[in-house]
């Protein structure tokens, strides 16, 4: 709420009458000592007051506590829970305003029952009168309100007092706006008026910053400038003078300034046309329309002229310097420069000057008795969204210097109360983000300064000093924790040094961390330090400490930042905090024995920017700017490096993304936006930079350029052959056609690195310092193999690369959760089996037959792209039979394989799941069943078509439709035929659900068997299992065919990972692995009411059913397809 010390709030009790005497009573009132406190209830019993008395009393408290208590803050939880706010209200932001109306409206109800129940309206109160003044017959229509604050437009106006005139002057209804006269009876002009009849003792001015766009259709605050006096008179806001004469003559005024409005905005439009004519241009030098038309000629001529008017302003910014930079041949700066500058730093200073004069009180009659005086500013910090509040608050007069009476104001922000100079009030009339909110206003005269400490009633102030005391040890102890401070001490031994950078380790430890008071000097840090780490007294002396921090626009990790070299400044101020607490301990020198100097540029945010200029070619630069560098900081930075106007208005931005879908976009943002939240910090965006001579952002230089480089990609190459001075791979930038070859790449690298070998082979890189599979097809574009986007990286290596029958596979090893390798190349002859891969690899990664057993290992495939991160790259599927090839196995270069223990054994055998099938769909007996078959086949027999309704089959397979099915992708194409089809299958399957089969499996038990054997040795063992719990159909009496016939009666199906039915394993006579079981598997068995015939691999691509009612169907329709399979031996 922003209230001052109880001096501050006892003030405003100090008016005359009965007023002074009901606030002094209300804040001094002590219920201990008070008879008639408690009133009787039903049984005779005491209870204190009721419901009226929450809010006063709770106001008294916070005031005594805003007295006495010995604390930075003061809690208004009581104040809040007295006036109706529970569990989360209290802690949602409320809107100032808002929170001002409910707390006097909350207190005037309150204090209804006491006799101070005019409190509120005496203090806050007042009447204002609207009028509306017919222009035809004269009629007057009058309203009355009542007001306790008034609200103040902020966009159209730059003061308080030019806003409250605009509130209260005359104002003409006409056009959609006209008013309905009640004696005319029709729509007419008219004039309204809004006027004070009485002002309050406190007025309170809200300030319509927050206001609601209807183009975007969102709320957004106003920051525009608006000041505010320190005196106000509203006088000239009152109702005293004869409003029909007044309104007249406004009316007549605004008639004749309408018509003068008119005449001017005509001869305004004719004047704008004949210049477009006189300019001799086509189109009238519209770009847009000479493109629209397609006239390259009127193009080349309106790009001409605005070449001109570009050279013409450069000329014009060059006049006032000499030689290019203001100074004479001999490089001294001429009187006319020096004048110059001399005169620029004068308008600066008058500009700041300016920004921080109060604005002059502005009073029609000092002897007015409506004359005000600001006593609180109420601010806001944010958005329309979000925010903090804050006030300034006016105290007690004190003397100054002069040996005057000066106002003494107070800035009150939470627990932070810190005096300020009057001036500051200038700042708060505008800002970017920080701006006066609500203004209050005391009338003159009504205020006295208190005299003497505020009385605390006696119950309270015996509360608050037994409170104080019991603050003293919390608060020590509070001080010992809040000014700890973890710091994690980084030595050298866990970076090395590539390209000027501090990278990882290969074989990093991690950073030690270290409790440390805040409040500790430097030097005394590093002795701490140094015991931790054990240092000797000759190391200790050429200790150095650095801040390491993450650069910003570039992704290189934590690197070394400003050095802690005053011994004597503690910890906290040397800029070491909970952001800043990783500290670098090394030597000053050298980094594991490697020369080290840190880049002065880490601290500061760092961006590509490409300087375009007409006829030549692009400048392409390196910038680093402080983290709050602005646009027109940026601007300066420009002029020293590339020439470029200082001035921000001079110069056209466009953010550059130079990936595959390249996209340029022109920035336009104010001088104040700060160049790290335009849009840099994402990769391979890219500042283009060019004169803004007033050509439009479609026509600009940087568009022109960037079309011509939209077919062009760079990508980062490390040579591995020449290195640094750091002892790392020298980095180079490289551009090339996107849909170049690798060939073509290979020759642009060779041109652009010298002394390079005659036969060099490419790398994939997958991360920093983690290189991935060689690339092989050198006619392969760059496209094809997925160097699409802008600084991708690769490495260039000495050699031939891989030979016809070589591919380059990354392999990953993990063996009980320990991963031994993660993603490393290697390369594979296609020609070996899996089983010599495998070796192969483990003996590459030099894992001992000590650490893994090679027979536990399986080789899986993998799934996901290894360029991620795990979780979205890891383990598939087990490849069971390892005497196949690599290239059998179905592998290609830039594949990867996975080493780790084989769940599933890899000797042959595999452990099969075995569940029993059973189809619920049928809603009739097995006997009907077998009737409504013989029909079918009769019909089928006699060439009519079966009813389906008589047998449950598989459902048909779904339509292929083109392009998926995708509707958008057929529109974008302009495929007519495609998106016909679409449209007429989905017609003809709207509103018809997917019917799930009804089926129930359960599980029987668990059988082992070599994947080797046939599917008729399955079902053998199946029905010669102890448990017998498949044997459906059996003989009266035992014959040599009894076997045969039983294992014709069932069907085999793999189930799915959710035990969905899976396919058919169909033929008797092939081995199960052929099949799909190379594995541990679930199997679903189905015991069919009649024998089936026995499939081989002659039927595979026929149709087969998943319920065992429909196999004679298909036993027809497979007798007349092929010829009798043969059944199995």
């Amino acid at each position: 709420m922003g209230f001052p010390e109880s001096s501050v709030i006892k003030a405003l009790t100090k008016h005359p009458g009965d007023r002074e005497n009901a606030m002094e009573w209300l804040f001094t009132y002590d219920p201990s000592t008070d008879p008639e406190s408690t009133k009787e209830g039903a049984a005779g019993s005491k209870k204190p007051k009721g419901k009226a008395w929450k809010i006063p009393i709770a106001l008294q408290r916070l005031f005594s506590e805003l007295e006495l208590l010995d604390q930075r803050s003061v809690s208004t939880k009581q104040l809040t829970d007295s006036f109706g706010w529970k569990g989360g209200q209290a802690n949602v932001q409320h809107d100032i305003h808002e929170l001002n109306r409910i707390l006097i409206d909350a207190l005037h109800k309150s204090l209804q029952t006491t006799k101070c129940a005019r409190l509120c309206d005496s203090l806050y109160k007042a009447e204002q009168v609207t009028r509306i003044n017919c222009m035809e017959c004269g009629y007057l229509s009058e309203r009355k309100e009542v007001y306790m604050d008034l609200t103040l437009p902020v966009q159209e106006s730059p003061n308080v007092v030019e806003s409250l005139r605009e509130l209260t002057q005359f104002e003409v209804m006409h056009g959609s706006e006209q008013y309905r006269c009640s004696r005319c009876n029709k729509k007419v002009d008219a004039v309204r008026a809004t006027k004070l009849i009485n002002t309050p003792e406190i007025l309170t001015l809200s300030l319509a910053r927050f206001v609601f766009n209807r183009i975007t259709f969102q709320r957004q605050k106003v920051t525009k400038k608006f000041a505010f006096p320190l005196s106000l008179d509203l006088s000239p806001s009152l109702d005293d003078e004869d409003f029909t004469k007044g309104a007249r003559d406004y009316y007549e005024n605004w008639k004749k300034e309408r018509a003068r409005q008119v005449a001017e905005e005509k001869a305004k439009e004719e004047r704008k046309k004949s210049e477009a004519k006189a300019s001799g241009l086509p189109y009238d030098g519209d770009i847009a329309q000479a493109r629209k038309a397609g006239d390259r000629d009127a193009i080349r001529q309106i790009m001409k002229y605005n070449q001109k008017k570009q050279s013409a302003i450069v000329a014009k910014e060059s006049e006032t310097q000499k030689d290019g930079d203001g100074k004479n041949s001999e490089g001294k700066e001429t009187k006319s420069m020096k004048d110059e500058k001399a005169g620029l730093l004068a308008d600066i200073k008058s500009e700041i000057t300016r920004r921080e004069t109060l604005m002059k009180d502005v009073i029609a009659d000092p002897n007015s008795s409506h004359i005000y005086e600001l006593r609180a500013v109420l601010i806001h910090i944010g958005t329309a969204y979000s925010g903090h509040y804050h006030a300034y608050i006016r105290g007690s007069d004190a003397k100054d210097k002069n040996g005057g009476m000066s106002a003494q104001w107070y800035d009150f922000n939470d627990a932070s109360v810190t005096s300020i100079p009057t001036s500051y009030l200038a700042k708060q009339y505008g800002g970017a983000s920080e701006n006066a909110y609500m203004l209050v206003y005391m009338k003159r005269g009504s205020h006295k300064d208190p005299k003497g400490p505020a009385q605390v009633p006696s119950n309270l102030k015996g509360a608050i000093e037994k409170r104080n005391l019991e603050m003293i040890p919390r608060r020590k102890r509070y001080e010992v924790l809040v000014n700890q401070l973890t710091v994690y001490l980084h030595t050298e031994a866990l970076y090395k040094v590539e390209e000027g950078y501090l990278v990882p380790a290969e074989k990093r430890g991690e950073a030690i961390s270290l409790v440390l008071d805040r409040r500790t000097p430097v030097k005394k840090a590093k002795e701490i330090i140094g015991s931790r780490l054990g240092l000797s007294e000759e190391k200790l002396s050429s200790l150095l400490l650095n801040v390491m921090i993450r650069p910003e626009g570039e992704d290189v990790g934590l690197q070394c930042g400003k050095e802690l070299s005053d011994g004597e400044m503690t910890l906290e101020i040397a800029g070491v905090n909970p952001h800043a607490n990783n500290l670098f301990v090394w030597n000053g020198k050298t980094v594991n024995g490697v020369s080290y100097k840190p880049d002065p540029d880490v601290g500061k945010f760092v961006f590509r920017c490409i300087y375009y200029k007409m006829d030549e070619e692009p400048l392409a630069m390196k910038i680093a700017v402080p983290l709050m560098c602005t646009l027109g900081d940026l601007a300066k930075v420009l002029h020293e490096k590339v020439g470029l106007p200082d001035d921000h208005d001079k110069i056209m931005y466009h953010l550059m993304y130079q990936g595959k879908d390249g996209i340029v976009m022109h920035i336009d943002k104010d001088r104040g936006c700060l160049v790290k939240e335009i849009g840099l910090r994402t990769k391979g965006v890219v500042l283009g930079a060019e004169l803004n001579s007033g050509q439009d952002p479609g026509n600009s230089v940087t568009q022109a350029y960037f079309q011509e480089d939209s077919n062009r990609v760079n990508l980062v190459v490390f040579d591995t052959i020449h290195k640094n001075a750091q002892g790392g791979n020298t980095r180079h930038e490289v551009s090339v056609m996107r849909k170049g070859s690798l060939k073509l790449f290979k020759s642009v690298i060779k041109k652009r690195i010298p002394d390079l070998p005659k036969s060099i082979s490419i790398r994939h890189l997958l991360k920093k310092g983690h290189p991935g599979c060689l690339y092989k097809d050198e006619s392969a574009t760059l496209e094809s193999v997925g160097l699409t986007e802008p600084l991708m990286e690769v490495l260039v290596e000495p050699g031939p690369g891989l030979g016809s029958d070589e591919i380059c596979l990354l392999y990953s090893i993990q063996h009980l959760n320990n991963k031994h390798a993660d993603r490393v190349p290697i390369n594979v002859n296609l020609n070996h089996t899996l089983g010599e891969v495998k070796m192969q690899v483990l003996k590459h990664a030099g894992v001992t037959s000590e650490q893994v057993d090679a027979k536990e290992i399986g080789v899986h495939t993998t799934k996901g792209d290894p360029k991620y991160f795990p979780g979205l790259y890891q383990r598939d599927r087990l490849l069971p039979d390892e005497k196949i090839t690599v290239a059998d196995a179905g592998f290609a270069n830039g594949g990867s394989i996975w080493l780790q223990e084989a769940k599933r054994s890899v000797d042959g055998t595999a452990r099969l799941n075995i569940y029993l099938y059973r189809d619920l769909r049928g809603r009739q007996t097995l006997r009907q069943f077998q009737d409504s078959r013989a029909k079918l086949q009769k019909m089928v027999t006699n060439g009519q078509s079966g009813d389906p309704s008589l047998f449950c089959v598989e459902p048909e397979p779904e339509e292929k439709l083109p392009y998926d099915g995708d509707m958008q992708k057929a529109t974008m194409a302009r495929d007519t035929k495609a998106i016909r089809i679409i449209m007429k299958h989905r017609s003809k399957n709207k509103g018809k659900p997917k019917e799930k089969p009804k089926t129930e499996l359960k599980a029987l038990f668990e059988l082992p068997f070599l994947t080797a054997l046939t599917l008729f040795d399955l079902k053998s063992a199946l029905f010669h299992h102890p448990a017998r719990k498949l044997v459906t159909v059996s003989s009266a009496s035992p014959s040599p065919n009894s076997v045969a016939l039983s294992l014709r009666h069932m069907r085999v199906y793999l189930l799915k990972s959710n035990l969905a039915l899976g396919q058919l394993v169909r033929s008797d006579d092939e081995s199960l692995l052929t099949q799909g079981v190379v594995g541990d598997m679930d199997i679903a068995v189905e015991i069919t009411s009649d024998p089936q015939p026995s499939l081989t691999s002659c039927a595979l691509n026929l149709k087969t059913t998943l319920c065992c009612k429909s196999v004679d169907a298909e036993k027809e329709i497979m007798l007349k397809r092929s010829p009798p399979a043969e059944k199995p031996s």
